[in-house]
């Protein structure tokens, strides 16, 4: 909504002070007009088709992507639907893409979404399950994406975590601290989200959908493939995420290469997935998500993984409000991220090469598993 076509504060909330003299109003009334306005900026500060975009190229999503293609290389009656000045195609598939369908596993055998550029909006997705292929408009794709994204796909950093680290260390106190914590954090996000899922649905929710541990299982035995293509992304032009993490990678290396003694029994690449790129996936997951009611809850199709993304979305992504001072309030809060290590070390030489890449990004990278 244009700034100048914006209500002030005043003329939403309460009528004009020189007509009326007292006026308070009803908590139903203000509820109503909060609802209202809420929904309103979530149709029009951002298109569905630009949120797909951005899902899938402002997250660890991006290694999804599989080719880029050129315009004329699509067939007309594809269902393409192109923004002003795009010229490319880029493919993001998923194979083996599981959802629930009343609430037990359903695996389809692929989703394809197709994100024009210059333009980063979708211009195509589908499903194809049971040899059937179903195209889905850009607000099921944005279900779609944010379902795998929460329980297929960000789970993987979470077990890749798991060697990297080590509890029984005694060479680097901060470091054991850190295992402890993911390892904790690990625990009781399998073991007692699906529970406090249950609870909610019980108490809250429109639909059942709290079976989520069999989607939790196939996104992790799944596993992270090595993308082959991912370099042509990797640009702040296309995906600040691809071109950071692909960028880090090296001096991710060989930081952990000079403090190794350090380090016992650690993966190197395990660690960083397990600190980089989950922290970073996260915190663009909540810049991404901006507004919870652009999860459609009224689609009669995906409505019920709806309901569950914004559950998750509200409750689940979010830092936890003061976590960010534990570099200075070190009593309260456990000092977690890179940037919060005042002494020169492993984390802090990371985070000095990280942020010549993109201080953004460094800005939010965790030294463990800890949301």
């Amino acid at each position: 909504m244009p700034a100048a076509s914006r209500p002030s504060t005043a003329s939403r909330y309460r009528p004009d002070t020189a007509k009326v003299v007292s006026y308070t109003p009803s908590i139903k009334e203000v509820t109503e007009r909060v609802i209202q306005d809420a929904d309103a900026w979530s149709q029009t500060f951002v298109a569905a088709s630009e949120a797909v975009g951005q899902l899938l190229l402002e997250a660890m999503q991006c290694y999804r992507f599989v080719e880029k293609k050129s315009i004329a290389d699509v067939p007309a009656d594809a269902g393409v639907v192109l923004q002003e000045g795009d010229t490319e195609l880029l493919v993001f598939r998923f194979d083996q893409f599981p959802i629930l369908e009343k609430n037990q596993l359903v695996v389809y055998e692929h989703f394809e979404v197709l994100v024009g550029l210059p333009s980063k909006c979708m211009a195509h997705a589908h499903v194809l399950h049971k040899k059937v292929s179903t195209p889905l408009s850009a607000s099921q794709a944005v279900i779609l994406i944010w379902f795998d994204t929460i329980f297929a796909f960000h789970v993987k950093l979470h077990a890749y975590a798991n060697w990297g680290v080590n509890t029984q260390q005694r060479t680097h106190k901060y470091q054991r601290e850190a295992s402890v914590i993911t390892v904790m954090y690990n625990y009781f996000g399998y073991s007692a989200f699906p529970k406090m899922a249950t609870a909610f649905c019980k108490c809250f929710g429109h639909f059942q959908w709290d079976n989520v541990g069999p989607v939790i299982d196939h996104g992790v035995n799944e596993g992270l493939k090595r993308p082959v293509n991912l370099k042509e992304i990797a640009s702040v032009d296309t995906s600040t995420i691809a071109a950071f993490t692909t960028e880090l990678k090296e001096p991710f290396t060989n930081v952990f290469t000079k403090y190794r003694r350090l380090f016992p029994g650690i993966d190197a690449e395990s660690l960083m997935i397990g600190t980089v790129w989950h922290s970073v996936d996260h915190t663009n997951m909540a810049w991404n998500m901006r507004d919870v009611l652009w999860l459609d809850t009224s689609d009669e199709k995906y409505g019920h993984l709806a309901e569950c993304g914004r559950f998750v979305r509200c409750g689940f992504v979010d830092d936890l409000p003061g976590s960010s001072l534990g570099g200075w309030l070190p009593w309260l809060c456990w000092p977690r991220k890179f940037n919060m290590k005042k002494k020169a070390d492993f984390y802090r030489e990371v985070y000095h090469e990280a942020k010549k890449i993109d201080q953004r990004q460094a800005d939010v990278m965790d030294t463990c598993i800890i949301k």
